[in-house]
């Protein structure tokens, strides 16, 4: 049998190489075009359960014993509540123990997880969601309607600094909730009209609407109230997904166990062990060939010395990322107050040299925001040519205008960014960069991952100069433009605000023409790059060492490792 994880490998390489325009490879020069996107009608949902959504092991899965204990790195954790604001980590593991409505696979396929089916009307201003009357919480109480509306409610409560709560703003009054323009949380449009029925209303029409929900889930209110911030503690904690915490060591591991009152198909994979490390990228490789770990990622300057490697390079498993790593600028703060100065800033990246040596390949030059495969996408929206000898030109003019010839009185900036891989990597090759290009002092200022998030959360009014970060979100174009850059939102900081961006993205979220939308969605990209508060440069393709034996859809292109999915295979 040829295994699922082979034949994923063979086919996001040959789809890399199709769709990225041969850009996982050291000859990449273009930008791929999205395909012509489809409209998905706002009726009763066609989706399948998680069960029926994989192909099946032909010689079946070894589901019990030491066999069946899956081994795997990642960053820090640092809050497994789902109302708090989640690093990619937290949400990772969130997903094992908690489940929402929906969910979705790579390729789109809906998952029908606590919602056995969902209406919407001929609007679509109001979901309404039936839910699983099988559905049990680990401690064997049923998960009713009222526990979606209490951890929905909590999600957009202002005490808890959720940040990721304007990712959902189309809710009825959610945004002056989160705002605290509202206090009384009852007004939030979500309403449980019977033990098992949950209604949704939005503050205007949202065919796509179920596709913003997959990460908030029902919360059970007695066991918060109960432990306070402790509850998520694996001696407290009350979940309803597919496993249970069963251990958490801070900063060392957290050990995942099949939930025995989860309502669907247990989970294949017995246990979860998840090794937590600073950075995963360049410790879990060593910790993979010395057989601590069934799955690893690695560096890109480790992917010479692995391809060449006999046994290890049959393990290589390449994972395009529907993700954006950027720089964010303070635009509310000289020097980057002048657009003519963070166009220069933008024109004077070498992204072809980035990614084809800094990255090995290792994925894709992001001239525009919005990963390759999204919706409305605009890849004619950068403001120069790409071709870097022409755009550094057009940089030092920009530069001139401005007042700063050859960089001359431009004051020395910095440019924060986290010691954690792909942001570690831009935050050391962006800056001299900028330097040999422009003529200016870029610092580089690294920082911890925890002392970054710190900085990040205390800091929404205090200025900065440059930061890296990212984004990552499925191709429905409402996941791109409208919960990051809007006036209201400014998910980053950045201080931008352009209030026609903001109307023409809140129209094109209600835009019912499919055709019309698109070309909405092309407009604000061209504004949102003309005006560049935000600086792209990669669309990762992420690279993994991946035992022979674990086996199934366990990557995914939003980062997240999917093991409820996967399983072992006798070894």
């Amino acid at each position: 049998m040829k295994s699922y994880r082979r034949r994923v490998v063979l086919l996001l390489v040959l789809g890399c190489l199709l769709a990225f325009a041969a850009s996982c490879g050291p000859e990449a020069t273009e930008e791929s075009v999205p395909a012509e996107p489809t409209e998905v009608e706002a009726t009763e949902a066609e989706a399948t359960e998680p069960s029926e959504s994989v192909e099946e092991p032909d010689d079946g899965p070894v589901t019990e014993g030491p066999e069946s204990v899956v081994y795997a790195p990642r960053g820090q954790v640092d809050n497994l509540d789902p109302s708090r604001l989640p690093s990619i980590n937290d949400v990772d593991m969130q997903r094992k123990i908690f489940e929402g409505l929906v969910d979705y696979m790579d390729d789109g396929t809906e998952l029908l997880l606590g919602a056995e089916s969902y209406e919407a009307n001929d609007d679509a201003t109001v979901f309404t969601f039936n839910l699983r009357q099988d559905a049990r919480w680990s401690d064997g109480e049923p998960v009713t309607a009222n526990d979606y509306v209490f951890g929905w409610r909590r999600f957009f409560d202002p005490a808890m600094a959720n940040t990721n709560a304007s990712t959902v703003y189309i809710i009825k009054n959610g945004e002056p909730i989160n705002n605290g323009e509202i206090e009384d949380l009852s007004q939030l449009g979500v309403e449980a009209v019977d033990e098992y029925t949950l209604r949704v209303e939005l503050e205007r029409a949202a065919s796509y609407f179920p596709k913003l929900i997959y990460g908030m889930y029902p919360l059970r209110e007695d066991v918060v109230e109960a432990h306070g911030d402790e509850w998520v503690e694996a001696e407290n904690i009350v979940s309803n997904g597919p496993y249970l915490l069963s251990e958490w060591t801070k900063d060392v591991e957290l050990v995942f166990e099949r939930n025995p009152q989860y309502w669907g198909e247990p989970p294949k994979i017995e246990t979860i062990v998840y090794k937590l490390m600073e950075d995963p990228y360049s410790t879990s490789p060593a910790m993979y060939e010395a057989g601590e770990l069934d799955l690893a990622p690695f560096p890109p300057e480790e992917y010479a010395r692995i391809e060449s490697d006999p046994d290890l390079s049959d393990q290589i498993h390449l994972q395009p990322q529907a993700a954006c790593y950027w720089v964010v600028f303070d635009t509310e703060k000289a020097p980057f107050d002048d657009v003519r100065v963070r166009q220069a800033f933008n024109l004077a990246v070498d992204r072809e040299s980035y990614v084809n040596g800094v990255m090995q390949g290792l994925g894709v030059p992001a001239y525009i925001i919005p990963s390759p495969d999204v919706v409305g996408r605009n890849p004619d929206a950068f403001i120069g040519t790409r071709n870097y000898e022409e755009d550094v030109e057009r940089a030092r003019e920009l530069m001139a205008e401005a007042g700063y010839p050859d960089g001359e009185g431009f004051p020395e900036v910095e440019l924060k960014y986290r010691t954690r891989f792909l942001e570690q990597k831009m935050g050391e090759a962006l800056p001299g960069m900028w330097t040999e290009a422009l003529g200016v002092t870029v610092n580089p200022e690294p920082t911890e991952a925890q002392a970054f998030r710190e900085w990040f959360q205390s800091r929404a009014e205090q200025p900065f100069d440059m930061m890296v970060y990212g984004w990552v979100a499925d191709n429905e174009p409402v996941n791109w433009f409208n919960p990051i850059f809007p006036c209201d939102a400014d998910l980053y900081h950045s201080g931008w605000c352009n209030e026609e961006f903001d109307e023409l993205v809140g129209e094109a979220a209600s835009e019912p023409d499919p055709d019309r939308r698109i070309e909405m969605y092309e407009e604000a990209g061209e504004m949102l790059e003309a005006e560049t508060p935000y600086l792209p440069v990669l669309h990762p393709v992420e690279p993994f060492l991946v035992k022979p034996w674990l086996d199934g859809p366990v990557f995914s292109a939003t980062g997240y490792y999917n093991l409820q999915w996967g399983w072992v295979l006798p070894h």
